[in-house]
């Protein structure tokens, strides 16, 4: 079963070739604060003398390590152990003082800076055949304060990248503590709780054990009495800088200093201590971790292939012909916006403002109410005093008095008070025209995709259905004010609807004024009074039958003139304007964001392929 972590290995290794490094896969991250002695741990479990070492941040950014044990016969073991680094694939590594210069090397150019941090992994493999199969990563040292060059964020950047790795779940947390310190204060087991309360995923390993103060010993910390750590609590002894400076090996140390020290120290608990125990425990602990994360991760492929499956569909085929597409999108964009008008928007998202009514129903909206509430507004009557009624009348008839009726002062009176119709009829054709240009961005989804795919060829199409509707919009205007000139050119007092007999015949003054007062009221004020009572009436009565004529036909020249126009030339207009534009290259230009989109969609695709390949052979 150790093919397990090789498969997630190779797992690994097809999303980081196309720089995935957000896959949550199951693997073991190391943490722990600066001084805990990580790097010696991970060089423990390697057997080789390979990481970068110094005062300070040395291990400024995420190290993802793979160890392969090949197998027996191995032919690219002829040249003994080696080492492969995932940014130089060409270039193998034998002489792991070359591994660590290396590492330097890549550190700095991923964090220029000597005092930051970089987040993109930097891939080792390391093949020898004195290792057990294992893939972790290691993680800068948790720190609390800062020194003199580092910034202020330095300690939040380094805690959200440890958070950012330990917060997979599928991920196994290997704390590394010191045993000579307080364990409950270790900052890497305290980090370890904020993700993993439960500890299910934590193993605690002790460094520095063997120079525990005199008279105190780790007996208790190791049988997780001091702190309870559900997948165990390992000691290791590392050499100090005297071993190293008198040529001790990793392999020495573990023979010799470690074995000696827990066997005369801790000869109940020897047999679970030390590097060798620690390999052997992470590489059961990966295994069995792996298989408990098979199905969910076949799972969490299945959703990232759909999702991306979903966004190459979204950013389009690869453009062959430009003409076509320029045939194909001015197709579409003309189909989505007459189905707007029309009310059939199948791919519209009706859920932005479920409030505001849009396209054909807003058209209705702003025919039928709008538009109506304000031709109310206008009173037949408005500002027409007695004084003023009177003096158009006089300035109407002549030097001859009528005998009956002043037709003239009427027509001028009923004329003036229709003339108020101009601006709110105005007004429903530019707001029909507002509504018209405001479903050019609202044509839904499927356009306002293909509007990020061609951000130049919908700059165009906007600019030119603007130019066509203000065309439209004139003619529109033009007509509908001669609708008005209509009715104010001739005053029809035979109109069907118009009465002014029955209007005069149903008021009689005479019978509203009492004979008191008749006495008190001069024929001159008398006559004055029914005159201007039964004028007003006549051209409330004409007002609203112009009013309700107006309403009727407004509407109709803007469908005619305007709505219609647009609808049944659109296509033509814009395939005619656009396609005489000379610089098709600059139209069916994608935007970088489509293009880059594409390219991440489809390299995606083919490491989620590879992946499942990889699970299907081997699982």
């Amino acid at each position: 079963m150790e093919d397990l972590i090789s498969t997630i290995g190779r797992v690994q290794d097809a999303f980081s070739k196309i720089g995935c490094h957000d896959i949550e896969l199951p693997q073991i991250v190391v943490i722990g604060s600066q001084s805990a002695g990580k790097s010696s741990v991970i060089e423990g479990i390697v057997k080789k003398d390979f990481l970068p070492r110094g005062p300070g941040m040395v291990t400024r950014g995420p190290i993802l390590i793979q160890l392969i044990k090949p197998l027996d016969g191995d032919n690219k073991m002829k040249n003994g152990d080696f080492a492969v680094f995932g940014h130089l694939k060409d270039q193998t590594f034998t002489e792991f003082e070359k591994v660590r210069k290396e590492i330097v090397n890549e550190t700095n150019r991923l964090a220029p800076q000597e005092n930051d941090i970089y987040t993109k992994p930097i891939n080792l493999k390391i093949y020898s055949s004195k290792v057990v199969n294992l893939s972790f990563i290691d993680l800068p040292g948790l720190i609390t304060i800062t020194t003199e060059k580092q910034s202020d964020d330095i300690v939040k950047k380094i805690k959200d990248l440890n958070l950012t790795y330990i917060s997979n779940t599928k991920s196994i947390i290997l704390v590394v503590a010191q045993a000579n310190n307080d364990m409950q204060n270790s900052v890497g087991l305290e980090f370890a709780k904020l993700v993993d309360k439960e500890g299910d995923r934590t193993l605690c390993i002790l460094t520095m054990i063997d120079i525990m103060s005199p008279g105190t010993d780790a007996k208790d910390m190791l049988n997780g009495k001091i702190i309870p750590v559900k997948r165990g609590i390992v000691g290791v002894v590392n050499r100090n800088e005297e071993d190293i400076s008198e040529g001790m090996t990793i392999e020495d140390c573990q023979k010799e200093k470690e074995k000696e020290f827990f066997e005369n120290n801790y000869p109940l608990l020897a047999a679970k201590q030390g590097a060798e125990y620690l390999s052997d425990s992470l590489n059961k602990i990966l295994i069995s971790h792996i298989r408990d994360n098979v199905s969910g991760l076949r799972k969490h492929l299945d959703t990232l292939k759909y999702e991306n499956i979903k966004l190459l569909d979204s950013c389009g085929p690869e453009i062959a012909d430009k003409k076509e597409i320029l045939s194909e999108v001015i197709n579409n964009f003309t189909s989505a916006y007459i189905s707007r008008i029309k009310g059939n928007a199948n791919n519209f998202d009706f859920t932005k403002d479920i409030k505001k009514l849009s396209g054909g129903a807003k058209i209705s909206e702003i025919f039928h109410q709008e538009f109506k509430d304000e031709m109310d507004l206008i009173e037949p009557l408005q500002d027409l005093t007695e004084e003023i009624v009177e003096s158009a009348l006089k300035s109407s008839q002549g030097p001859m008095p009528p005998m009956f009726f002043n037709d003239r002062g009427f027509v001028n009176l009923v004329t003036q008070q229709i003339m108020q119709f101009e601006q709110p009829m105005i007004k429903c054709v530019d707001s029909v025209n507002n509504e018209l240009k405001s479903i050019i961005d609202n044509c839904g989804m499927k356009i306002q995709k293909e509007a990020e795919r061609f951000p130049q060829l919908y700059k165009h199409i906007k600019k030119e259905v603007t130019d066509i509707f203000s065309k439209h919009v004139e003619e529109t205007k033009k007509f509908v004010k001669n609708l008005l000139e209509i009715e104010l050119a001739y005053v029809n007092t035979k109109h069907p609807d118009f009465h002014p007999s029955e209007i005069i015949r149903k008021y009689d003054i005479t019978e509203s004024v009492s004979s008191a007062d008749s006495n008190k009221i001069d024929e001159k004020m008398r006559y004055q009074k029914i005159e201007y009572e039964d004028i007003t009436k006549l051209i409330e009565q004409y007002f609203l039958i112009i009013r309700t004529s107006i309403l009727d036909k407004v509407p109709k020249a803007i469908m005619k003139f305007l709505v219609n126009e647009i609808q049944e030339n659109l296509q033509k207009d814009l395939s005619s304007k656009l396609n005489s534009n000379e610089d098709i290259d600059e139209l069916i230009s994608e935007s970088e964001e489509i293009k880059n989109d594409r390219k991440k969609a489809e390299a995606m695709l083919l490491a989620i392929k590879e992946a499942e390949d990889v699970l299907t052979h081997v699982l």
